[in-house]
């Protein structure tokens, strides 16, 4: 056999998979197991439920035959495992985890099921195990606050984010099926993350609470000193009386914050609240494009109401931070708003744990070189009445020095759905060593091809020769250091922060 199909199968579907093989950019289906099935069907299977025993039987003479499974939560038990074990996982530090290569900690809160001991010859085939359900960590809403690393602090900035480190997944099950598919000699490939080649892309955004006209235009100005396509989500009763002054920002973009800057955790309040704010906006000629809602919080309810008034695109770092856009999975369907993930450290959290300025431009800098070198989005955001413009100053300067593509979150939002509409599907010639593309695609969505330890990028559509691929970085080196764990400790400080927030958002 010289031509594979370069298509990954999974035997259950579930909304937490659609999202983050989504995210990933392959091609793939549900598998059908009422034929036969050959090691030419599929380049890797995903099982991630139970199977019953003619199923279990096919996927072993699949694996047999050549062919490659990914096991998810102990679910190859019997099959291709003859135990598993029962395991707490919290906190992983990216050496702790095979593939593991991630710029942050990994935080898989749970108990899962971990694969031991293989109970069949595999013959031609591979097999390898993830010991967490990826559809209920990818789903949660779970909220917690965290400590964020930086070396030589004394107090750690710290937020309330996603419990779970949903980016940090995506990566770690892309390594997973990445190495599958390198076992069968076989090149894995998948959508590029970025316009065209570029290696990543920079988001700003500004929520306006109650800053000052002088500081809402100091922080234009430099904004537009640098080119840098802002989104401003506006706190609109703080600016009910300078509403104006936003229809001023040419070249920038205006979203919807909050009117009250208050979630009141009430289905008509809460929707009362956003649609005021976006009436007001709309009365001065402005269009709002998005909204990110107070306090980076989201809730199934909030993401429907959401959805209701009809944003494209929102960002909330209480569902996700560090990651790559998805359609978050809402009361049971998925909600037609787009969520752009963002870093959630800004300028007031390194206040409160005392940074100094130069503490805060290292903060960032150095998170910039980090998440460059990994090919992640680097979304920052700040508050007008932090000030510390200067750390903004040295940001923009960095990321024109670096030439890293910068985009509005409407820029982002068209892009991430042009490539959600394009569906190539592959085939790999290992007598000729290439790789044929067909499908509808868009001139701005490149491919990724990756073997070995090369790759290649490539444009949308033909036949390519794989004799002209490039080493690919080693990463491991740029990761956090391994006691950078202990941020993950008990912090009393914490109780006590959240006591404080507590009693301010119920005076606002």
């Amino acid at each position: 056999m010289t031509h594979f199909k370069l298509h990954i199968g999974i035997t259950h579907y579930q909304p937490g998979w659609e999202i983050i093989l989504s995210q990933i950019g392959v091609d793939w289906s549900i598998c059908n197991f009422s034929s036969s099935l050959s090691s030419n069907d599929f380049s890797v299977i995903i099982l991630n439920g139970y199977v019953n025993e003619e199923t279990a039987y096919s996927l072993q003479r699949y694996v047999k035959s050549g062919g490659a499974v990914l096991t998810i939560n102990g679910y190859g038990k019997n099959i291709f495992f003859k135990t598993s074990t029962s395991r707490y996982y919290s906190t992983l530090h990216p050496n702790e985890v095979e593939d593991g290569m991630w710029h942050s900690l990994f935080d898989f809160p749970g108990t899962f099921q971990t694969e031991e001991n293989p109970s069949i010859d595999f013959e031609k085939g591979f097999v390898l195990s993830l010991p967490f359900d990826v559809n209920a960590l990818i789903i949660s809403t779970n909220a917690v606050r965290k400590n964020f690393w930086f070396e030589g602090v004394l107090r750690y900035p710290n937020e309330i984010t996603a419990g779970v480190s949903k980016g940090g997944l995506r990566k770690l099950v892309q390594h997973k099926l990445m190495r599958l598919h390198h076992f069968r000699k076989l090149p894995f490939i998948h959508k590029w993350y970025f316009p065209q080649q570029a290696q990543t892309v920079f988001t700003f955004r500004v929520d306006t609470d109650s800053g000052t006209q002088e500081q809402l235009t100091t922080l234009f100005e430099l904004c537009r000193q640098f080119v840098i396509p802002t989104e401003w989500f506006v706190d609109v009763q703080s600016h009910e009386q300078q509403l104006s002054l936003f229809r001023s920002f040419n070249s920038q973009e205006i979203g919807v914050h909050c009117y009250r800057h208050k979630i009141f955790y009430d289905y008509e309040q809460d929707k009362n609240n956003f649609s005021t704010a976006k009436q007001l906006l709309e009365r001065q000629d402005i269009i709002p494009n998005g909204i990110a809602l107070p306090y980076g919080t989201w809730t199934e309810t909030l993401g429907k109401i959401i959805q209701e008034l009809h944003f494209p695109f929102s960002s909330e770092f209480a569902l996700n931070y560090d990651d790559l856009p998805f359609f978050p999975f809402c009361e049971n369907q998925f909600s037609t708003t787009l969520q752009l993930p963002i870093h959630p450290v800004s300028i007031g959290i390194m206040k409160r744990a005392r940074f100094t300025e130069d503490e805060m431009r290292e903060y960032y800098l150095h998170l910039i070189d980090r998440y460059a070198v990994f090919r992640e989005p680097i979304c920052l955001y700040h508050h007008p009445t932090h000030l510390h413009f200067s750390v903004f100053k040295s940001v923009f300067e960095k990321i024109r020095n670096l030439n890293i593509l910068t985009l509005s979150y409407s820029q982002y939002n068209d892009w991430w759905r042009k490539r959600l509409l394009t569906n190539p599907s592959y085939e790999y010639d290992a007598t000729k060593n290439s790789v044929q593309v067909k499908g509808n695609m868009q001139e701005s969505v490149h491919l990724r091809l990756t073997l070995h330890d090369e790759e290649i990028f490539i444009p949308s559509h033909g036949i390519f020769s794989l004799e002209k691929l490039s080493k690919r970085k080693e990463l491991r080196s740029h990761t956090i250091p391994q006691y950078a764990k202990k941020i993950r400790r008990f912090d009393w400080r914490h109780l006590l922060i959240n006591i404080l927030e507590k009693k301010y958002k119920a005076r606002q």
